[in-house]
C-alpha cells in the first residue's frame, strides 16, 4: 500500500511552484493528498472562491485526492493520518507547529520545493521567412480572473502612440550561419557542417528599442558599439526601424555578436563575441548627460542590460538618483545566462522581468520555491512589482503591496515555437509600455505575453509590429 503524502495551502492560484511540488511528491511513490484552507479560514489571501481552488487542484493529474480543510488544520491532520507532510524548502528554518501533531500519529515532516528547470523551448523550424502558425492559444480563466476583455487591451495599445521610450544598454548582433550537416569527423569525432549563408538580426537593448517604435511609440536608444561593420549594420537597420539611436563608438571595443551555427530545426552551437569591460568614465558621462537632457521628455526608461560594460552600477546609479523625483517609469532587465549578471544593482524601480535563474543567482537561493524566490526580490531590491519569466512555463506574476502582494501565473500562450530567443525583450517592452500608459499589472503581463508569443513563432528577432498584436487581441 502505498503511503500517504500530504501538502496543505490556499492554492490561489495553482502555479508552476505547486506543480513542482507535487511531481516531487509523487516521485517518492506515494498517494498525494492535497488539503485545501477554505475561504473562512482563508481570509484576505485569496480571492477565488473555494469551489473553484479546489476544481483546479483536482484538474492535476498528479494529485490523487484533494479536501477542503474547513476546521483546525490539526483536526484536518489527524483525520488524514498522512504518513508525510509535505512542505516547501522555505519553511525548514522556520517554526512548523505541525510538527507536534505529526508526532502523535507518527508522521514525517519533509521540505523540498521541487526541481528547477530552466530549460527552453526547442526551435523548431530553421526558416527565416516569416509563416502563419494558428494563433495563439489564449487563457480565458485569467482574463476572466481580472476582468479584461478585447476592448480593454484594444484600448491600452491606442495609448502606445502618446508616450516616449528611451532605452539603455548593450546593442547585440544576432547572426544565424546556416549549414548542410557533413556527418562526423573520423580522425577527431567532432560533427562536420558546411556554411551555406547567414542572416543578421539585431538584438539585445537594440531590439527592445526596435520594439519600442514598432509598437507606435517615440523611441530612443542609447547604446556603445565598436568601430566595425556589425555597428554600421546596427545604425542602418535601427534607422530603418524608426529608433533616435545614440551610438557611442569606442575603437578598443568589439561591437556585440552572438553566431548560432544552425541546421535543419537545431542550433548546434552559439559563439559569443563581446567585451565585458566597463566602459570608460568618459563615456558613461555622455550618456548621462544625453539622459539627463531627454529626462523631462520621457515616459519610460528601460534598462536593457547584457552584461557586456555598458551600464555599470556607477552610471545605473546616477540615473536613478536623478530620475528619482521625476513621474517617469522605470523598468529593467539584467540578462545572467552565458554571462554573469546582476537584477540586484537595479533598486527601487517600477518592474523588473529576471529569469528564474537570474532571481535565483541574485538570490543566491537555488532551493525556495519560486514564490518565494519572488517576494524575497522584490524585498531586497525594493522594486514595485515583478514579472517572472519562466520559458516555456510563461511568466508568475507578483504583484507590490498596491497589489497586496498578489501572486499570479500566466502560461505560455505560444505552444508552436520555431526560436524562443528574443522573447524576453517583446515582453519586457510590450509589458513596460503597458504599465507606463496606466494599465493594469494583469493587463500589462497579457500583452507582453502576446509580444512574447508572436516573437516565438519568428526565428531570429524582427520587431513586433502594432497591428499583429491587434490582430491577436481580435482572436480573443
Amino acid at each position: 500500500m502505498k503511503k500517504k503524502i500530504l501538502i496543505c495551502g490556499n492554492f490561489n492560484i495553482v502555479h508552476s511552484g505547486h506543480i513542482r511540488i507535487f511531481e516531487f511528491a509523487k516521485k517518492m511513490n506515494t498517494k498525494l493528498i492535497v488539503g485545501i484552507f477554505c475561504d473562512k479560514i482563508a481570509g484576505k489571501k485569496v480571492f477565488i472562491k473555494e469551489n473553484q481552488r479546489l476544481k483546479c487542484v483536482k484538474s492535476n493529474t498528479f494529485v490523487d485526492e484533494v479536501h477542503l480543510i474547513t476546521s483546525s488544520l490539526k483536526d484536518f491532520i489527524l483525520k488524514i493520518k498522512p504518513d508525510i507532510l509535505l512542505k516547501g524548502q522555505e519553511f525548514e528554518k522556520m517554526v512548523n507547529p505541525e510538527l507536534k501533531y505529526l508526532n502523535k500519529i507518527g508522521a514525517k515532516l519533509i521540505f523540498g520545493s521541487g526541481n528547477t528547470n530552466y530549460t527552453s523551448l526547442e526551435m523548431i523550424s530553421n526558416e527565416f521567412k516569416d509563416k502563419k502558425y494558428s494563433s495563439l492559444e489564449h487563457d480565458k480563466d485569467f482574463l476572466e480572473r481580472h476582468k479584461i476583455d478585447s476592448k480593454a487591451l484594444l484600448n491600452i495599445t491606442k495609448k502606445f502612440r502618446k508616450i516616449k521610450v528611451a532605452v539603455i544598454g548593450d546593442s547585440i548582433v544576432d547572426e544565424y550561419v546556416s549549414a548542410n550537416p557533413i556527418g562526423m569527423s573520423r580522425e577527431d569525432t567532432t560533427i562536420v557542417v558546411s556554411p551555406i549563408g547567414s542572416n543578421l538580426f539585431v538584438g539585445g537593448a537594440a531590439i527592445v528599442a526596435a520594439h519600442a517604435s514598432s509598437l507606435g511609440a517615440i523611441s530612443s536608444l542609447f547604446t556603445i558599439n565598436g568601430n566595425d561593420k556589425y555597428s554600421k549594420f546596427l545604425e542602418k537597420k535601427l534607422k530603418n526601424y524608426k529608433v533616435n539611436a545614440t551610438i557611442f563608438i569606442d575603437d578598443s571595443r568589439n561591437t556585440n555578436l552572438k553566431k548560432r551555427y544552425r541546421v535543419p530545426e537545431k542550433t548546434l552551437l552559439r559563439v559569443n563575441i563581446y567585451d565585458q569591460r566597463t566602459i570608460s568614465k568618459k563615456i558613461q558621462d555622455k550618456i548621462f548627460n544625453k539622459i539627463k537632457k531627454i529626462s523631462s521628455k520621457i515616459d519610460l526608461l528601460v534598462f536593457s542590460d547584457f552584461n557586456f560594460g555598458c551600464l555599470p552600477q556607477e552610471l545605473v546609479n546616477k540615473i536613478l538618483f536623478h530620475l528619482k523625483k521625476k513621474k517617469i517609469f522605470i523598468v529593467a532587465d539584467s540578462q545572467t545566462s552565458s554571462q554573469i549578471g546582476n537584477i540586484g544593482k537595479f533598486k527601487d524601480v517600477n518592474l523588473i522581468t529576471p529569469t528564474e535563474h537570474e532571481a535565483r543567482v541574485e538570490l543566491k537561493d537555488f532551493t525556495s520555491g519560486i514564490v518565494k524566490i519572488s517576494l524575497d526580490l522584490i524585498k531586497q531590491t525594493k522594486i514595485q512589482n515583478l514579472m517572472l519569466t519562466l520559458n516555456k512555463e510563461g511568466v508568475l506574476i507578483q504583484g507590490g503591496s498596491q497589489y497586496n502582494s498578489q501572486t499570479e501565473k500566466l502560461p505560455s500562450l505560444c505552444k508552436l515555437a520555431k526560436d524562443p530567443a528574443g522573447c524576453g525583450d517583446a515582453f519586457l517592452i510590450t509589458s513596460s509600455m503597458a504599465m507606463s500608459c496606466g494599465s493594469t499589472l494583469w493587463e500589462s503581463a497579457y500583452l507582453g505575453s502576446i509580444a512574447a508569443g508572436l516573437q516565438a513563432q519568428t526565428l531570429g528577432n524582427k520587431p513586433i509590429t502594432i497591428n499583429k498584436i491587434i490582430e491577436e487581441i481580435n482572436n480573443l
